[in-house]
């Protein structure tokens, strides 16, 4: 679990994982680990996770959900599962909630996007 502090206006929390392989191996074991750690392919990779991410900026925008974000050399791609957010000024404001987000990003400008 992990939270932002010391920025008054922005606040970020949520439970996070990282995962990152560089070495080309599918398997790699650690030392302080009792068995080795299975990445699922060899291929380069950084995966970044965040479930019950919430993040507020200065009561103007919030956002919230479980986002998974997925970069191999030649694509991004971005997950996200029970998203709500809202936009907020003066007393006009714009929410989404309970979305579902499915996006990727090609290294040639191509995309695709599901919401």
């Amino acid at each position: 679990t992990a939270a932002l502090t010391g920025i008054p206006a922005l606040t970020l929390s949520g439970d996070l994982a990282v995962w990152a392989n560089t070495t080309g191996l599918q398997t790699a074991s650690f030392s302080d680990f009792a068995d080795p750690v299975d990445f699922g392919t060899p291929d380069p990779f950084f995966a970044f996770r965040g479930t019950g991410l919430s993040l507020a900026i200065d009561g103007f925008v919030t956002l919230s959900g479980d986002f998974t974000f997925v970069s191999v050399p030649d694509s991004l791609s971005v997950t996200g599962l029970n998203v709500s957010a809202s936009l907020s000024a003066g007393t006009v404001s714009a929410s989404v909630t309970e979305a579902t987000l499915g996006m990727a990003l090609f290294a040639d400008g191509t995309y695709a996007l599901n919401a």
